[in-house]
């Protein structure tokens, strides 16, 4: 498959150190990555999170080489969809990516965010994870085996702004 022709998405968060690295490993992984060509950005980009890097491991997804890039690198770059995982990212990226073509936003709250002891975390980044996955889903139908046949495309939930094209 040429990835040249796919179509270009990028999820944006404040850091791309929690959310949007988490968001670009299930979108690969979920096998989208053969359709699009993703990265993902943060408005003040700092290194990730080893909370979001562990459970990301549990899910057999290593983001551990994930670099973290400036949305605003991204100024002249045109992209299918833009993602924005965090209220705080939602304005930016609208002002310096607009001329690309769809945006979706959803508000995440990061773990970092929500004051709790660092041993208490790992069950908010599970959370975040595994919320990020469903809505992944929702937004993106895929194909996935049957039997009998060879694929057959899954259907989203019930959406607000309707799945990309």
């Amino acid at each position: 498959m040429d990835l040249m022709n796919n179509k270009k998405i990028i999820f944006i968060c404040s850091y791309n150190s929690v959310r949007s690295p988490i968001a670009e490993g299930l979108f690969r992984q979920k096998g989208y990555g053969q359709k699009y060509s993703v990265c993902s950005a943060g408005l003040a980009p700092i290194r990730v999170r080893p909370y979001a890097v562990r459970v990301m491991q549990e899910s057999g997804i290593d983001i551990t080489g994930h670099i973290p890039a400036s949305v605003y690198t991204c100024r002249n770059t045109h992209f299918d969809y833009v993602i924005t995982l965090c209220d705080n990212a939602r304005n930016t990226a609208e002002e310096v990516l607009s001329g690309s073509d769809h945006f979706f936003h959803k508000n995440f709250i990061s773990p970092l965010e929500i004051g709790m002891h660092p041993d208490e975390l790992l069950g908010e980044y599970r959370q975040l994870r595994d919320a990020i996955s469903s809505w992944l889903d929702e937004l993106f139908p895929f194909e996935i085996p049957v039997a009998g046949q060879e694929y057959a495309e899954r259907k989203p939930g019930s959406l607000v702004s309707g799945p990309p094209s």
